[in-house]
This record gives C-alpha cells, sequence and structure tokens, in this order.
C-alpha cells in the first residue's frame, strides 16, 4: 500500500510541473503579445508605414529650408567673487525679459536698439562650482545664447558682460570699494619701501670699514639679507597692486564666444525623428481602427 501512495504522489508532482510550466509558457506568450502589438499593428499595412516615412522626410526637408534659423553660441565668464550668485539671478532676469518678448525693457538694459534684441531668441546660464555638492565656490559661469543672426554674438556678448553686469549698480559700488581700497594698500606699501630703502643706506653706511683696521663695526646688528629680501617683497606687492588696479573688474571673459554658422535648429537630425514618430503613432492609430472595424464586420456576419 504504501509503495503504491508513493507512485501516486510522484505522478502528482509531475502534473502539477507540467501544468506550471504550460501556465509560465501562456503568460510569456502573452507579454510577448502584448509587447509587439505595436509592431504587429504596423505591418497591418507596410504600404501606408512606408508612404507616412516618406512624407515626414519631405516635410522635415521643407521644413529645415523654411523655418527661420537659429544659432547658438556659448561664452564663459568668471567673476571676481568666488561667491556671488547676484549675476546669475540678474541673467534669469534677462531670460525671462526675452520670454515675454519684452524687447524695449531687454534693450535699455543692455544699452541697445529694441530692433537688436529682438534677433535674441533665448538665454540660459550653467554655475560651474569648485565643488558641485558644496555650490559655495563659483569658478565660472557659462552663457548659453540662441539667436537669429550670428553676426551679433560679439554684440550681445560685450553688452552682457559690460554694459549689463559691470555697469549694475551693485557692482560699480563694489569696484569703487576695491579701487579704494588698492589706492590705500598702494600708499602703504610705497611708504613701506621709502622706509626699506632709508635701511638699506643705514646698512651700507655701516658695512663699510673704518680706516684704521680690519673688520665691519655694527651700530645695531640689522641683517643685510632680511633687508633686501624684505625690500624685493614689497617691490612685488606692489606691482600685484597696480595690476589689480588696471583689472579692476567685477567679471572676466574666460572664454568668447564662436560664431556658429551652422545653425542649431532646425536640422534635419531633430526634424526628421520628431515627424517619423508622429507618422508611426498616425499609423497605428489608423490601423488599430481599421483592425477593430475588421473585426466587428467579422463577428456580425458570424452572428
Amino acid at each position: 500500500m504504501s509503495e503504491n501512495k508513493q507512485e501516486t504522489s510522484f505522478k502528482d508532482d509531475e502534473f502539477d510541473l507540467e501544468l506550471l510550466a504550460s501556465k509560465l509558457w501562456r503568460l510569456y506568450k502573452k507579454a510577448l503579445y502584448k509587447l509587439f502589438y505595436p509592431i504587429r499593428l504596423l505591418w497591418l499595412n507596410p504600404k501606408k508605414l512606408i508612404i507616412s516615412m516618406g512624407i515626414a522626410f519631405t516635410l522635415s526637408i521643407i521644413l529645415r529650408f523654411t523655418i527661420p534659423p537659429i544659432f547658438e553660441t556659448k561664452f564663459i565668464i568668471k567673476p571676481f567673487n568666488v561667491t556671488d550668485i547676484v549675476s546669475i539671478m540678474m541673467l534669469e532676469d534677462l531670460n525671462t525679459m526675452i520670454k515675454d518678448n519684452n524687447y524695449e525693457d531687454l534693450g535699455k538694459q543692455l544699452k541697445l536698439d529694441a530692433e537688436v534684441c529682438e534677433n535674441l531668441y533665448k538665454l540660459s546660464n550653467k554655475a560651474f562650482f569648485k565643488n558641485e555638492f558644496r555650490k559655495d565656490t563659483i569658478i565660472g559661469i557659462e552663457i548659453t545664447l540662441l539667436l537669429m543672426n550670428p553676426r551679433l554674438v560679439d554684440t550681445f556678448q560685450n553688452a552682457i558682460l559690460n554694459n549689463y553686469l559691470e555697469e549694475n549698480e551693485f557692482y560699480n559700488r563694489t569696484i569703487n570699494i576695491r579701487k579704494q581700497e588698492l589706492e590705500n594698500l598702494e600708499k602703504l606699501l610705497i611708504e613701506d619701501i621709502l622706509d626699506n630703502d632709508s635701511l638699506k643706506r643705514v646698512v651700507t653706511t655701516n658695512v663699510l670699514p673704518r680706516n684704521g683696521g680690519g673688520g665691519f663695526v655694527y651700530g645695531e646688528p640689522l641683517d643685510p639679507q632680511k633687508v633686501y629680501q624684505s625690500g624685493y617683497e614689497l617691490q612685488q606687492q606692489l606691482l600685484k597692486v597696480r595690476t589689480a588696479k588696471q583689472y579692476n573688474r567685477s567679471f572676466e571673459l574666460a572664454k568668447p564666444g564662436i560664431v556658429r554658422l551652422k545653425p542649431y535648429f532646425p536640422r534635419m537630425t531633430i526634424l526628421f525623428p520628431i515627424l517619423s514618430i508622429i507618422a508611426i503613432l498616425i499609423c497605428m492609430f489608423s490601423n488599430y481602427k481599421l483592425y477593430n472595424q475588421k473585426n466587428i464586420r467579422s463577428l456580425e456576419s458570424n452572428n
């Protein structure tokens, strides 16, 4: 009796495994059917698909040469104050004016004619940080311009940098403060250099040997090497201060924009994929409707 029970249990186990495998196979086929259902819809009428793709290609060529071209340029500016984020907010204000087609105020800010500003299609900026996680030190700001006329790249670049950012009241005030600080520092360095020169004269006179004998006699023990080294360092500091006075700006053009004659838009690489997707969706929708109509007619004829 026990042997018969074991045989029946083995048979039940084998039946359950076969049933599970068949169910899994059916589910797999259903999943493949649903996955490739759009492709099956497209191939219900391949001629329509080929004609639609041809129309999409023709339209993309027509739009490529009829839509007014838009050109792209990028330039990078470097702020003097690496913790300053006011400039980023100011650049976003410019883009807001462009979106609102407020070219009169945009021209006032950039000190350009409103007609010239109408060539500006979009402005965006991206800040590069020394540490992308902390984002507390800006090493550069990349400004991207989309414009209608590529010959106006230098015009907009200079207007944004010099007329808008540099001439801002906030940055003018900081420049004046820094200029006054540099002038005061220059005066102090000049005074220190004069004092150091007087020390050099004292060292030179005290180093001279006396008439009567050998050796040197010092009144106060001065180290000539340190005196001359300090004089050299003061001269270097004075040179840096005077250089900073000449380049007393809030921003520096790190990388100028390049005039690209190839348009950013329209391009075949953008137009044709978009129109192809639209053509495929239209074919799928029309084939789906025809497929349902055929099924309904077949059901009605069977009834």
